[in-house]
């Protein structure tokens, strides 16, 4: 590997990201790589950052350091690229289920092992799903890409709370030295759990995989998995 490209949000675990970033920098140009490293944009605008460097600087590896939503993104930007280059992650955040499907544990602790993982030339297949949203007339809408898994029901809305309670918290110095990582997503599972109570989160689904149909009603949860 002589070029790579390391993505990841150096504010991120709040600032504990930017020694991963460091640790993974020095790591990578010991072994004679040459890094580049980019900080992740907020709102929506990663993909975009990722596909425009990834064709102006055509690594050989474009690496994740960061949660789920980071490799998502990172993911997605190298396809909207067109630059056939591999992908290396870095796996941190709070779950990541992502880097567990591959047997990566994350955490800061771990880097020197996954960088290890990335220099050794470990590479596997991972399928890309798409999720369409189709109005009443069957047009589609909205279109989104998932790597590792979908989720409907309880799950996202737990994730979509973590997410709005991160927002709210980061502008409260104080309290987000206290409310921060897992006490944010055990927070946020209370309140869609209590809130639950109040309106149930139930639906029904029809899937077909394999040529079969099946069909459930009154779900909570339905996870469409990518990897194992």
């Amino acid at each position: 590997m002589s070029a790579c490209l390391l993505f990841g949000n150096p504010s991120a675990q709040s600032g504990r990201a930017k020694d991963a970033i460091a640790t993974a920098t020095q790591l990578l140009e010991a072994s004679g790589a040459k890094v580049t490293f980019v900080a992740t944009e907020p709102e929506g605008r990663t993909p975009a950052l990722v596909a425009r460097t990834t064709k102006e600087q055509r690594p050989d590896v474009a690496i994740a350091l960061g949660g789920d939503g980071t490799f998502n993104e990172v993911a997605r930007g190298i396809l909207a690229s067109g630059v056939e280059a591999r992908m290396g992650m870095l796996p941190m955040g709070t779950a990541n289920d992502q880097g567990r499907s591959f047997g990566l544990v994350p955490g800061r602790e771990h880097v020197a092992e996954h960088v290890r993982v990335i220099l050794d030339g470990h590479v596997t297949r991972l399928d890309v799903g798409t999720i369409e949203a189709l109005d009443d007339a069957g047009t589609v809408v909205s279109s989104a890409s998932f790597f590792d898994s979908a989720s409907f029901g309880f799950a996202p809305d737990i994730l979509a709370a973590r997410n709005r309670d991160r927002r709210e918290v980061a502008r409260m110095p104080l309290l987000s030295m206290l409310y921060r990582d897992q006490a944010v997503y055990v927070g946020a599972a209370l309140d869609r759990w209590l809130g639950s109570f109040v309106e149930p989160t139930k639906f029904a689904a029809v899937v077909t995989a394999d040529r079969f149909e099946r069909s459930w009603l009154e779900l909570t949860d339905l996870v469409v998995k990518a990897t194992s």
